[in-house]
This record gives C-alpha cells, structure tokens and sequence, in this order.
C-alpha cells in the first residue's frame, strides 16, 4: 500500500468513525428525550433522579459518553485526539437538544469533563481546563453534592498524582535543606486546598488545574526550538501569578488587602517565622531600577545564586532565594520579558525549583 492510499483509507475510516459516532450520540440522546416527554416534560434534569428507575435513566444518558473514555486516558496524544470529536460533538447536541425541547435542561456534566480531558491530553491545557471548570459547574446545577461531582473522582485519581509527582523532588530539595514538613502530606493538603473555594468550602479546582498545566508546560517540551524559552516563560508566568493569587486569598484578612507580592510574601514570613532577610533584600533582588543599567533580572540572578544571606542556615537560605526568586520572576514577567534571559535559558531549572519550592514553603 502506498503513503497515499493509506492516507486515503485513514480519511475513510475517520469519516466513518464520525458518522458511528453521530449515530451513538443521537440514538441514546433520543431516548432520553422520550423519557423526558413520558414524564410529562419536568422543568430541569433532577427528574431523573426523582423519578423511578432513575439510576437506570442516568446509566441511558450517559452510557454513549464513556465510549472514548480508554481513548481519553491512555494519555496518548493521537488517541485523545481521536476521542475529541465525539465528545464535542456530544455537548452541541445536547444544547441543540435543549434548544429544540424547552424545560429539558439535559445534563451535560460528563460531556464536557471528557471533553477538557480530551483536550487536556492533547497539550491543550487552558482549553482542557475550561471544560473541565463547566463541567464542575453543571454538576453543581444538577444538585450533584461535592463527592459525587465526575471531576472531584476523576481529577483525584489522574491530575493529583501526577502533581505529586511532579513535585516530589523540589520536595527532597526543601527537606534536604532542613524544611522537614514538606512531606507527601503537606503537599496533598496544598493540592486538595487547591480545590477548595477559599470561602465556602465548595469544590472548586481551579488551582490545581492552573498548577497542572504549568507544570504540564514544561514537561511536555519535545527538546531545544525556539519555542522552549516561550514555553518556559509561560509556565513560570503561570506558577508566579499562581503562587501571588493563592496566597493572597489563603492569608487577606477582611479589611486588609495585600496588593502587592512584597505584601504576600512579608504576610508568608510572619506566619512562617521566616528570616527578616526575606523582605529586607526585597529590593536588591527582586525588583527593577531603570536609573541602573546593571538592574537586569541575569544580573539580580547571579547575585542571588552566591548570596550567604549574612551566614544564614541551608534552611534559611533556600527560604530565602524561594522567595526572592518569586519576587523576580513576577517582576520580570510583568515588566521586562526577555526570552533570552538565563532565567529562561541556561538556569532555568535552578529558578523553577526555587519558584515551586517557594509555594511548597508558603503553603
């Protein structure tokens, strides 16, 4: 068979594929439509848990979605690719559904969580993670309680260890430097903070997301292209706002607003009995002075790298440069992007573990 015809009968089995798929999609959503006007056409989904053979009813709506699901979580590019479709597909129909059948209100929690999945294995992270936020959202709709929203099981067994994972040796690092109780438990405390609403407790994973793509950023580079550093800078963008948006919310008192990083981080210090050098050199290492031509984030790096802090501990001085490397990481990012910044380049693993070990540390 030659390049082309292969070509030619892929593109055949993938329109045929597509239309298998249509045909799932619709049969199975008919019949939950019929069921719905059998009822008498309630206003909303909750009827189907209300009303007899109920879980059966739920297993009718939703057993077409599990189709692409060993697709989906092979973690495979090409297969999530291949599994997309469908799940996109699945989501317009159901709209259109409502659509056509005013009050029927489908429930469209498991459509779009394997959507942001399916696209979540694709490299596609922000897209991935706004199905996947929906999907919360309409499982919460539906009167779904915490435990029983898709996205709380599925992201606790796919996302969460692979974040632990993840950061299992900027962990060794901090104890390594005498932070002890960075263990395996304090960060899957910090994980499963990270999907909690600050305020009302409600499952809400949008941290742990935005943490997962950033470190997915950077995992993910195939090697050296001209792409790395903006890969790079994107993923240290992302973790730096993190670290300043998170902490924000965890340590602002009512009536006290923290407006800047500097104020995070000396609210981190307090609480943390961190070392006074912390903020004290807050200027010299993390901030920019156009009136200094020598005030570049490489130079403040380097300067940082060798800084004994007046003799501090490995403690203290891990501490230390954590925190100042978020301080100019965030200011570089927002003020001076440079991708060819050893910040970007040649350091670059040095400054991300500090800046991950930095929200390890501030937990």
């Amino acid at each position: 068979m030659t390049p082309e015809e292969l070509r030619s009968l892929l593109r055949v089995v993938h329109r045929d594929l597509t239309q298998a798929m249509r045909g799932a999609v619709e049969t199975e959503l008919m019949r939950t439509v019929q069921r719905w006007q059998d009822a008498g056409s309630p206003a909303g989904v909750p009827w189907l848990r209300n009303a007899p053979g109920s879980q059966e009813d739920l297993q009718v709506l939703t057993t077409w979605t599990y189709l692409g699901a060993d697709l989906v979580y092979s973690s495979r590019p090409w297969q999530a690719a291949a599994a997309e479709p469908l799940y996109a597909l699945a989501v317009r129909m159901a709209h259109d559904a409502d659509d056509q059948h005013p009050g029927l209100n489908l429930h469209k929690g498991i459509d779009y969580f394997m959507l942001g999945m399916a696209r979540f294995h694709q490299g596609r992270y922000d897209e991935g993670a706004h199905n996947i936020l929906i999907a919360v959202e309409e499982d919460r709709a539906a009167g779904l309680t915490d435990d029983q929203i898709v996205a709380a099981q599925q992201l606790g067994q796919h996302v969460k260890p692979w974040v632990r994972d993840a950061l299992a040796e900027v962990a060794q690092l901090c104890r390594d430097a005498g932070h002890t109780f960075v263990t395996q438990a304090h960060i899957e405390t910090m994980l499963d903070d990270m999907c909690r609403d600050q305020q009302d407790l409600s499952y809400r994973p949008v941290r742990l997301l935005w943490l997962h793509s950033s470190l997915r950023k950077v995992d993910d580079l195939p090697g050296p292209s001209p792409l790395t550093p903006v890969r790079r800078l994107e993923a240290l963008q992302d973790l730096t706002f993190l670290y300043e948006a998170a902490l924000r919310e965890r340590h602002e008192q009512p009536g006290e607003p923290l407006r800047q990083l500097r104020h995070v981080v000396a609210k981190v210090r307090t609480i943390k009995g961190y070392p006074a050098a912390v903020i004290d050199d807050w200027a010299t290492f993390a901030n920019f002075d156009a009136a200094d031509p020598d005030a570049d984030a490489d130079t403040k790096l380097t300067a940082l790298q060798t800084e004994g802090f007046g003799g501090a501990s490995d403690a203290e001085r891990l501490c230390c440069q954590a925190l100042l490397t978020v301080g100019l990481v965030r200011n570089m990012v927002h003020h001076r992007i440079d991708l060819q910044s050893t910040l970007l380049n040649a350091e670059y693993r040095w400054v991300l573990d500090r800046v991950l070990a930095a929200l390890l540390l501030s937990w």
